[in-house]
């Protein structure tokens, strides 16, 4: 899901940008939350070291302003839950080319 501030930039109605209902089928190509960020990257059209991932241990979704989001390191296993993308501003658009699941 999209922070509120990036959604807002982009001009999106829902928080939603990708939606993956058997986290299995990632693993096939890759394990590890690189893999994640490369994909929001490649959808937001931006290098990917302008994206932030954060997620709940529990693996619950919660609202953003909500405690327990930690951050996703790279180099991470990729797990079930609900990940808060927030994508820095650094002057150029947020988005080109969202995607609703």
């Amino acid at each position: 899901m999209l922070s509120d501030k990036t959604r807002q930039k982009a001009g999106l109605v829902m928080p939603e940008l990708l939606h993956v209902s058997d986290v299995e089928y990632l693993e096939y190509i890759s394990d590890r939350c690189s893999y994640l960020y490369d994909i929001v990257g490649r959808i937001c059209g931006i290098d990917d070291s302008r994206i932030k991932l954060y997620v709940q241990d529990d693996g619950a979704q919660r609202p953003e302003e909500a405690d327990g989001w930690n951050a996703v390191q790279r180099d991470r296993t990729i797990t079930h839950g609900n990940y808060l993308c927030v994508v820095s501003e650094r002057g150029c658009p947020i988005l080109h080319c969202p995607i609703l699941g």
